[in-house]
């Protein structure tokens, strides 16, 4: 049985990943978005299960953003969005580490948008 893909948000903080959830629902009411409070868990769910779209914090316990983005950019298709949000300024780490995408965590939904749009929005 196929599976279908999955937008995933990775963050510690689980009011914040909610509330991205809960805006990627209204905004795509047809992908299914998952919400991984650590990075181990979301890492299993790369490894068993297509992803549509990986939008993770960066720090975290065990594994920060940029280990996750680097393993998932190894572990997913190659055009699979990885975004890495943050409140520091690491955007040429998190390019680097296989993130297509940064966004300051305060900038997030103005910026995500739109990429999502043209990534994974079909």
């Amino acid at each position: 049985m196929k599976q279908t893909p999955s937008c995933i948000v990775v963050d510690d903080d689980p009011e914040f990943a909610r509330s991205v959830q809960s805006w990627l629902n209204r905004l795509y009411p047809a992908l299914e978005v998952i919400v991984f409070l650590h990075s181990r868990e979301a890492l299993h769910h790369v490894v068993s299960r297509p992803v549509k779209c990986l939008i993770t914090n960066f720090r975290m316990p065990w594994l920060d953003g940029l280990g996750l983005a680097r393993r998932a950019r190894l572990l997913c298709a190659d055009d699979t969005p990885i975004v890495v949000m943050s409140t520091e300024n690491i955007e040429t780490e998190a390019l680097a580490q296989g993130a297509d995408l940064f966004v300051r965590k305060p900038d997030i939904f103005e910026l995500l948008k739109g990429f999502l749009d043209q990534r994974c929005a079909g």
